[in-house]
């Protein structure tokens, strides 16, 4: 199982009563993905998201292998929801405003990776 060390997890955040289903990032997505949080942290703070609501949508955390954080310039974990990147690395969270649509990229690979039918029982758009 070497080939797993550089994989990020993704776990899609559903009120469901069952545990959260995960996506996995490699290779070009993995790529794409840092792209987009690289034009995203350090640029613009923004407030933190809302409060997520018992039987909604609360957005998508993002793990990512220390190595691999490192190695790209990531946050080890991070939540991206309702527009907002949070970089949950340090004790103090940073809040960056998703101006790079890191949070349509994954809404979109979760649709294209079969979790459709979850995100629209709690009214998650497909992207277009």
């Amino acid at each position: 199982m070497e080939e797993n060390k550089d994989v990020m997890v993704v776990k899609i955040g559903l009120f469901s009563g069952q545990p959260n289903p995960e996506m996995k990032l490699m290779d070009e997505m993995a790529s794409q993905f840092a792209d987009l949080v690289k034009l995203t942290v350090g640029k613009e703070p923004i407030h933190p998201p809302p409060p997520p609501k018992l039987g909604e949508f609360y957005g998508f955390l993002v793990q990512v292998p220390d190595h691999k954080a490192k190695e790209l310039g990531l946050p080890v974990q991070a939540t991206v929801f309702s527009g907002v990147l949070t970089d949950m690395t340090q004790k103090k969270q940073a809040y960056w405003r998703d101006k790079a649509g890191i949070e349509q990229f994954l809404t979109r690979l979760a649709y294209e990776q079969g979790f459709g039918d979850l995100l629209r029982k709690v009214h998650v758009a497909e992207p277009k």
